[in-house]
């Protein structure tokens, strides 16, 4: 289905050249001859497959003179699989810092028997022999734009802390 186009019209149909990318794991270079096959369902253009880790999880078009646009669709095939890696590292970040911050507030807590906090402390390369202090702060007037620059500033490299949220009340 087509996703984006300079063509809202476009919006939501079927594209052959597409399919056929997809299908057959190349790309597909659609000239007149072959749009007027296809009863101009597709327009002239490139369409190329993107991936990642190996797999299809979509096609870039190009419309256009294929010879002409062949190169542009390349470009925009690498930026669009770089976006894709880049998107999935930062989503798998954020959910390691989620999942260590629950470690490190059920450890200040005292929830874990030592087998779980040896096996989670290992999993998230977190020193148990290194002595730590634990700081609660409170702030005053509360706002997640305050938080966030907060907990921006302490986990400054400088710092080598760990940081976890314990609550978070908006008023």
């Amino acid at each position: 289905m087509i996703i984006a186009s300079g063509n809202p019209a476009r919006l939501n149909q079927l594209h052959i050249g597409a399919v056929l990318a997809l299908r057959q794991d190349r790309m597909v270079e659609v000239d007149e001859k072959l749009a007027g096959k296809w009863n101009f369902e597709a327009q002239p253009g490139i369409n190329v497959p993107i991936q990642y880790l190996g797999h299809n999880i979509g096609v870039i078009g190009v419309s256009g003179v294929p010879e002409q646009v062949k190169s542009y669709a390349e470009l925009v095939k690498m930026t669009a699989e770089l976006i894709v890696e880049q998107h999935i590292l930062l989503e798998k970040e954020s959910w390691n810092r989620r999942y260590k911050e629950e470690f490190i507030l059920q450890l200040v807590k005292g929830n874990l028997s030592l087998t779980e906090v040896e096996e989670q402390a290992k999993f998230f390369s977190f020193s148990l022999t290194i002595p730590r202090i634990v700081i609660i702060i409170k702030l005053l007037k509360p706002s997640i734009d305050s938080l966030q620059h907060l907990v921006s500033y302490l986990e400054q490299l400088q710092f080598e802390q760990e940081v976890a949220i314990y609550h978070f009340f908006s008023i």
